[in-house]
């Protein structure tokens, strides 16, 4: 009997193991699940106290604002001022018979006419500024003022966008015993190109250059594509500076220019590439004459 003893404790040890490691596995998916609801309802919480704070935050600014209401709309662009009209409508809390109101965006300045309650004032905006609005209301020779919330890119809104990345191969390759060597690049340069409502572009060209030199202009010659194989070499010495650009030409006039990548060759014959190498970042825009209109802070065209 004794022989039995032994087997039938180890069984019942291990169904007692067993059990307590499928109670553990239990009770871990229980605590994870507990964890789980917790965290969403303390997103949810989050979620609601921000809410609240933001409706709050939204109650106490207009309570003190002195607008009861204002809204704005956007003509068509000047395309010789390269200015956006904007119309402003404000209707304050308060109003007397004296009381006048000035519309000031940008820089510029509008005696606003009334209609009503109703001040109404259009002003024109270049594309390229960033719009400040405020209106001053004077009522017997007592101003007060408020800035207005206008959230829009006039050039984003005016102008055509282009963007571009190189996919393929590309390199440098020293000549052995030389500080002179080859600049390759082969492959695809993917274009991704945003027309405007009332704006286009008319031409868009791939462009290589030497040391600012245009040495290979080739015109875009399917736009709907936005696909463009590259198949260039160009022989460099140390400081010589090879650059791949795009040129784009829009209804307007203007010239937006793309830089896709940029290498120059230091004094050891070794390649220096640039920020941006192989993808362009925005364009810098300018007029036909060269001016400058618009220059991303991170990049510079030279």
């Amino acid at each position: 009997m004794k022989k039995y003893v032994v087997p039938v404790v180890l069984t019942v040890l291990v169904v007692m193991q067993a059990v307590s490691l499928s109670t553990i596995s239990g009770l871990r998916d229980q605590l994870e699940e507990t964890n789980r609801q917790l965290s969403q309802v303390s997103s949810e919480q989050s979620r609601i106290m921000g809410n609240i704070y933001s409706n709050v935050d939204n109650l106490l600014k207009r309570q003190a604002s002195i607008i009861d209401t204002y809204d704005y709309s956007l003509g068509e662009a000047d395309r010789e001022n390269l200015a956006v009209p904007i119309t402003v409508r404000v209707t304050p809390k308060e109003t007397r018979t004296e009381t006048a109101a000035t519309l000031y965006l940008s820089g510029k300045s509008i005696v606003m006419e009334r209609s009503g309650t109703t001040f109404e004032g259009t002003l024109p905006v270049d594309i390229f500024d960033t719009i400040e609005a405020k209106v001053v209301f004077a009522d017997e020779g007592v101003e007060r003022s408020e800035k207005l919330d206008i959230w829009e890119n006039l050039r984003e809104r005016a102008l055509p966008s282009l963007y571009a990345q190189f996919e393929g191969e590309s390199g440098y390759h020293q000549t052995t015993g030389s500080t002179t060597g080859t600049y390759t690049r082969k492959g695809n340069l993917n274009l991704d190109i945003k027309q405007a409502v009332r704006s286009e572009f008319r031409e868009i060209r791939l462009i290589l250059e030497l040391d600012g030199e245009v040495v290979s202009d080739k015109p875009v010659e399917n736009m709907l594509r936005n696909r463009v194989m590259v198949d260039e070499k160009v022989s460099l010495s140390p400081g010589q500076t090879s650059a791949m650009r795009i040129i784009a030409e829009d209804s307007l006039g203007l010239i937006h220019k793309l830089t896709i990548d940029e290498v120059e060759i230091d004094e050891n014959g070794q390649p220096v590439f640039g920020e941006f190498w192989g993808m362009g970042g925005e364009a810098v825009i300018t007029d036909k004459d060269g001016k400058v209109l618009y220059e991303p802070e991170h990049m510079r065209f030279n």
